[in-house]
C-alpha cells in the first residue's frame, strides 16, 4: 500500500517554459558549458551554521 502511493504520488516531471520536462533535475548548460557538481560533503558544509565565534575569528 507504501508504495503504491509513493509511485502514485511520485512527481513524473515539470513544465519549465511552458514546456514538459520529465527530468528537470538535469544538470544545467550555459551556451553548451556543462557547470560542475559539488559532492555531498561539500554540500553538508555549505549548509552548516556559521557560529559568532566563527565571524569573529574571520574579522
Amino acid at each position: 500500500m507504501v508504495n503504491w502511493r509513493r509511485i502514485k504520488n511520485s512527481i513524473k516531471g515539470l513544465f519549465v517554459d511552458g514546456k514538459f520536462m520529465e527530468q528537470p533535475w538535469q544538470r544545467s548548460f550555459l551556451d553548451g558549458i556543462q557547470f560542475k557538481q559539488i559532492s555531498v560533503r561539500e554540500n553538508s558544509q555549505l549548509m552548516t551554521s556559521i557560529g559568532v565565534e566563527e565571524i569573529k575569528m574571520a574579522v
